[in-house]
């Protein structure tokens, strides 16, 4: 049995997972996963309107130099790449192998997990047949690159 590392798991997952978080963000920004019609409404807010979250929360936003960031949708990117980290962190330290070509393994899980089956079936996109492929390439690399960032966090911490 393998000793867990509290500071490794609680440092990938918190800064891993935030920075992690921001690579995909700025990668999407690059190679935009959605047409501008799709990502007029992006599946945070679809789940939170499914999800019935009152509407002050859902369009809650702080301003910083004159931008309206919305913070729930903020919260769940961010809460979804932090918890994302937190699991892989763990599970790195129970079963190496998850770490295969420094998160690819994981990434490429997520993505199938969630881009390909969770979020049609709870209607937050359309089903994986019905997406273009340059929503499938960018939401795949995509989530190679943000778990090999959370990965650099994981080996940088001993």
């Amino acid at each position: 049995m393998t000793n867990i590392s509290c500071k490794r798991v609680l440092l990938t997952g918190l800064a891993g997972g935030l920075v992690g978080g921001m690579v995909k963000m700025g990668w999407e920004s690059i190679v935009p996963p959605r047409t501008p019609e799709r990502d007029e409404e992006p599946p945070p807010v679809t789940m939170m309107k499914q999800f019935k979250v009152p509407e002050r929360i859902q369009n809650y936003t702080v301003t910083y130099n004159s931008n309206d960031i919305p913070l729930a949708v903020m919260g769940i990117h961010y809460g979804f790449s932090v918890a994302n980290a937190f699991v892989y962190a763990m599970l790195a330290e129970k079963c190496n192998k998850i770490t295969l070509g420094k998160g690819l393994l994981f990434g490429v899980a997520i993505h199938v997990i969630f881009h390909e089956w969770v979020l049609p079936k709870l209607k937050l996109t359309p089903e994986a047949t019905e997406l273009p492929l340059q929503e499938h390439v960018s939401e795949l690399l995509g989530h190679i690159i943000w778990m090999n960032s959370i990965d650099l966090f994981r080996n940088a911490v001993k």
